[in-house]
C-alpha cells in the first residue's frame, strides 16, 4: 500500500531533530557556579538574593525567553520558507511511500505538485508502477 503526500519539508532519512542540532561539545558544568568573591558579612545576604533570584529566573525566565525565542525562530523560518517556496520557485518534493520503498518527485508550483501527487496515487491505485526521481529502501 502508498502512502503519496505533497511535502513541505525535507525527508532526513531517519534523523531527528535531536541528532541534526545536537552539538558535540558540551560547556563545563564547572564555570557556570563560579561566583565572585564579594567579602564581608553582607556577602552571605547579597549570595541569598542571588541564588534565589537564580532560581526565580530558572523557574519562571527561562522558560518564557524560550517560548519567546521559539516564536521568533518559527516566524522567520515560515517567511524563509514561504520566500524559498514561492518567490524562488523552490520545486515541492511529492512523495511516495510504501513499508519497503520511498519514491520522491519534484515539481515547481503548489497546485502543479498536488496535481502530480494525484496522478501519481491514481497510478498506483490502477496497479502502475510510476518510477521517481530518487527511489531510496527504508531504513529497517
Amino acid at each position: 500500500m502508498w502512502s503519496v503526500r505533497r511535502r513541505w519539508l525535507p525527508h532526513r532519512e531517519g534523523k531527528g531533530v535531536v541528532q541534526r542540532f545536537r552539538k558535540h561539545s558540551k560547556p563545563d558544568a564547572a564555570d557556570f557556579f563560579d561566583l565572585p568573591d564579594l567579602g564581608g558579612g553582607a556577602g552571605l545576604v547579597v549570595a541569598l538574593v542571588i541564588g534565589v533570584g537564580l532560581i526565580l529566573l530558572l523557574v519562571f525566565g527561562w522558560p518564557v525567553l524560550l517560548l519567546g525565542i521559539d516564536l521568533v525562530w518559527l516566524l522567520l523560518v515560515g517567511v524563509l520558507g514561504v520566500i524559498g517556496r514561492i518567490v524562488l520557485r523552490r520545486p515541492w518534493r511529492v512523495e511516495a511511500v510504501s513499508q519497503t520503498e520511498r519514491r520522491s518527485w519534484f515539481v515547481n508550483g503548489y497546485r502543479a505538485a498536488g496535481r502530480e501527487r494525484d496522478d501519481i496515487a491514481r497510478h498506483f491505485q490502477h496497479g502502475q508502477n510510476p518510477a521517481g526521481v530518487e527511489t531510496a529502501p527504508m531504513p529497517h
